[in-house]
């Protein structure tokens, strides 16, 4: 197995040669490259595929005892539950092989939302949310989100950050990094009920998990 870096993402290269295998025969072509979105968090493998015909998928994979892993298959059970016809990427499949997780998602262009007052993207994310909160979940996305809980919520490491952050951490979490630090801190409830969604506005893809005590 693979020795994940001390820094930066995982590769497609990184990834058992089992594992790559079993995604290009499930996909039906060879992967002829990749590319690596800047930020995120995490070592796992977060990537666009490109394949030997021409298409594109997105893959995140990481070994299975990855906290990452857990989170990544709870995202992947969410998204399959979500009804027909809502704008989000199709789930292409599940594949475990060599103790690795592979989540592969239809690909969508799309850059990163501007949320600034000066950009439209936060009113049309504000108007994607009241529609989706205007009916109750359909009961197939309801049980995924209940009975497929995620160990994102177990994630830390803020506090580590704020010693030595990253060149490339996002300028609101480096802004915020003591608050972040102190919100992980022990001692905070746990919460008791945890809801996901992923939605599209325009060329973009939001997931996103809220708890709530």
């Amino acid at each position: 197995m693979p020795v994940p870096p001390t820094s930066g993402r995982l590769q497609w290269t990184d990834v058992p040669t089992p594992l790559r295998a079993r995604i290009e025969v499930a996909l039906g072509a060879p992967v002829t490259g990749t590319v690596t979105p800047a930020g995120g968090f995490g070592h796992q493998l977060a990537a666009a595929l490109r394949l030997a015909d021409g298409r594109r998928v997105f893959v995140k994979t990481a070994p299975d005892d990855e906290l990452l892993t857990a989170a990544n298959v709870h995202e992947a059970a969410v998204l399959d539950a979500l009804p027909s016809g809502v704008p989000a990427p199709e789930l292409l499949g599940i594949y475990r092989t060599a103790d690795w997780t592979a989540v592969v998602i239809a690909h969508l262009d799309g850059p990163h939302p501007d949320l600034s007052p000066a950009a439209g993207d936060a009113g049309q994310t504000g108007a994607l949310l009241d529609n989706l909160t205007s009916s109750p979940a359909p009961a197939p996305y309801a049980a995924a989100v209940s009975t497929a809980p995620s160990k994102a919520a177990a994630l830390h490491g803020w506090d580590e950050l704020i010693s030595d952050p990253p060149a490339d951490l996002a300028p609101a979490a480096r802004d915020r990094l003591p608050q972040l630090a102190e919100l992980e801190a022990p001692g905070l409830p746990a919460p008791t009920e945890t809801a996901s969604f992923t939605a599209t506005c325009g060329p973009t893809t939001w997931s996103a998990t809220t708890t709530a005590a």
